[in-house]
């Protein structure tokens, strides 16, 4: 009898004016007694591995036959739905019939094309059923994405983990970041309303909407990590914590983490916070490994703080600058106005390890409130429910990028206060994705957000400020520059309309984040290769920028290395100061480490959700990146590279809502 009054309450609701719609739904959705998500009754523990599932959801046969099939190449389409009688769940096929008392919750579409074109794809959407919580539709579909994923979530851990390993035997960092994370996730379920023992439903989410979106996101979490454990022994992988796809999930920021918690470092700036005596805590150290750490007067640290920085300032060489680009400098971003206002585009290219090339582009559709982005388009990684890169596509017309700010000097990281009161960066952008409405929306919420790691500068892009042929709005493009303890907010749109471009190239531009990372010291120092806007990729952009006219250019503009030609432009002769580096190519250091991509977008493409892609090193006017040599032998055998294909010779990929695309209509 309540499932028949609901029918005639939704009919109802679909039957109304639109002004009246909403106000329906609310109601209707107030009178159902919803399919809920159990917690546990006990306190869970996130630090431990492999622990109990959420919730059972049986999955049958055909289902899990295809998430084998597709572990190296294939598609296939699955379904979460759930007895609202019974108040059970199971995985089958998208195709699959229903039972009569039986609703779908969640969805996902996976093909595996690596092997084709360098990319899987992968779209999740849940349904709008209210009889159905967001939080079980959530759970649902983490679990499809870590069932129908498992084998390359495997691969990029294991690549990920080979990766961390080396920076972990430099700054025994790990179990600092793993007790970041853990208070993280429990400040999520504390201020989320996550009670040990209840049901979660939409009747007792939070009403911040801040904390509202963290649950969902930590949910959505939970039911990737357990569908992949679930998985783990078939392909051959390590069970997972919590904690463990926390960090997996913050693989875009892992080297500046072991950065800021490294041991020495989070001991001294502990010392600092727990002396009372000590009125300068904001202040910060540089290279620890010289300094007494126990009994040091505040103002005999500081000195020693002093000549370390100005030391190691001394010491920064060409050397020096590629190891730092290579652990941290992640990318090259370019937001280009066209000829006459023709066309607005944004383009970006992640620099990386080539170990970390298991790439997946994903579409979310989740509708997760009303006034709440409910679509997104974004490249991604295996496990990964963010980018990382970053390169995200919003239905509300918001476009976000960014390129990581090189740390110069570890002395900012003293401002970092440990409390684990923030949630994890990879949510807080995702979240921030999702509750922004405009460009300023969006660099509000990151300021108002910040963990003091994940030092960026950040370019969004409000498509609703363009009109091809008119003069930008404000607030089109708006920029924010996070380091630790700073966050600088510009809108750049009158910047933009008289240059034409925005170029980023892992530089910190406006004056107070600079003099707080050491780029106005080592620029001083050692000039223009620290420089805000005369370092090398400035100056190609500078060159370059302006000749972009149309996609095929942004394409090429993206894919840019002219080794060793480049000099004209760039100011330094290497592989490695280029739009798109290719360290590998290096005659003194190679290293398989540089542009591992590109995506583009225009203002056609923006409003369907997509974006061209491409996988791999450039080799647009170099040679296609190869792991071996022509006799087979392994040209970087200390690099791990599970899951990937050796030569890397792809084209470029439209991708949108419903995966690869001809041209969607632009």
């Amino acid at each position: 009898m309540k499932l028949v009054l609901l029918a005639a309450a939704v009919a109802m609701v679909h039957g109304a004016a639109p002004a009246q719609r909403a106000a329906q739904q609310l109601a209707v959705e107030s009178a159902v007694q919803q399919f809920g998500l159990s917690l546990p009754k006990a306190a869970t523990d996130f630090m431990a591995v492999r622990g109990k599932a959420l919730r059972s959801i049986v999955v049958d046969k055909s289902s899990d036959a295809d998430a084998k099939s597709v572990a190296f190449e294939g598609a296939t389409s699955m379904m979460v739905s759930a007895d609202l009688k019974a108040q059970t769940l199971r995985l089958s096929p998208a195709a699959a019939k229903l039972g009569p008392d039986e609703v779908q919750v969640a969805w996902v579409k996976y093909n595996n094309t690596v092997k084709k074109n360098g990319w899987a794809y992968l779209s999740a959407a849940t349904t709008k059923d209210a009889r159905v919580s967001r939080e079980l539709k959530m759970y649902a579909a983490g679990f499809l994405e870590g069932l129908s994923s498992a084998q390359q979530i495997r691969d990029f851990q294991h690549n990920a983990n080979m990766l961390i390993a080396s920076d972990e035997n430099r700054h025994h960092a790990m179990g600092n970041i793993r007790a970041m994370f853990n208070k993280n996730i429990n400040t999520i379920v504390k201020l989320g309303d996550m009670k040990s023992g209840s049901i979660l439903s939409d009747a007792n989410a939070p009403k911040d909407a801040w904390w509202k979106q963290a649950r969902y996101s930590l949910v959505q979490a939970w039911g990737l990590l357990d569908a992949y454990n679930r998985q783990v022994d078939q392909v051959k992988g390590k069970p997972m914590s919590m904690v463990d796809l926390m960090i997996l999930n913050s693989d875009g920021e892992t080297p500046e983490l072991e950065m800021a918690y490294d041991m020495e470092e989070a001991l001294l700036r502990q010392s600092e916070h727990d002396d009372p005596s000590d009125d300068d805590s904001g202040k910060v150290f540089l290279q620890r490994k010289t300094e007494h750490t126990t009994h040091t007067k505040p103002h005999a640290r500081k000195a020693g703080r002093q000549e370390l920085r100005k030391e190691e300032m001394k010491t920064l060489n060409e050397k020096v600058w590629l190891k730092i680009k290579r652990a941290d400098g992640r990318c090259s971003a370019l937001v280009r106005l066209t000829k006459d206002n023709s066309d607005l585009m944004v383009g970006h290219t992640t620099f990386s390890d080539y170990s970390e090339m298991t790439r997946v582009f994903k579409h979310y559709d989740f509708p997760l409130g009303d006034g709440v982005s409910q679509k997104m388009t974004f490249s991604s990684y295996p496990g990964v429910m963010g980018s990382t890169d970053d390169y995200y596509i919003m239905d509300s017309g918001v476009v976000v990028t960014e390129t990581t700010i090189s740390m110069l000097t570890d002395e900012p990281y003293d401002k970092l206060q440990d409390n684990g009161t923030q949630v994890p960066d990879f949510m807080r952008i995702m979240m921030s994705n999702r509750l922004a409405k405009t460009a300023t929306d969006w660099v509000d919420l990151m300021k108002s957000s910040a963990t003091g790691t994940y030092s960026s500068q950040w370019m969004v892009v409000d498509y609703k400020g363009f009109t091809p042929g008119k003069p930008l709005k404000n607030g089109t493009l708006m920029v924010i520059e996070q380091a630790p303890g700073v966050s600088h907010i510009s809108d750049a749109t009158t910047f933009l309309q008289s240059q034409g471009y925005w170029g980023s190239e892992n530089r910190a531009w406006f004056k107070d984040v600079r003099d707080a990372i050491g780029s106005t010291e080592a620029t001083e120092v050692h000039g223009a290769l620290f420089s805000a806007d005369k370092n090398p990729r400035a100056r190609i952009f500078e060159a370059s920028a302006p000749q972009v006219q149309s996609l095929v250019d942004m394409r090429t503009e993206m894919r840019r290395n002219r080794y060793p030609n480049e000099i004209a432009h760039g100011g330094a002769n290497t592989p490695d100061h280029a739009i798109a580096a290719r360290g590998d190519l290096d005659a003194k250091y190679p290293d398989p480490n540089g542009a591992v991509d590109a995506k583009v977008t225009n203002f056609c493409m923006a409003k369907r959700l997509m974006a061209d892609a491409i996988s791999g090193p450039t080799h647009d006017t170099q040679k296609p990146f190869n792991w071996k040599d022509a006799n087979g032998k392994q040209l970087f055998p200390k690099a791990p590279h599970d899951g990937m294909p050796d030569y890397w010779n792809f084209d470029w990929v439209r991708m949108g809502p419903s995966g690869e695309a001809a041209d969607g209509g632009c």
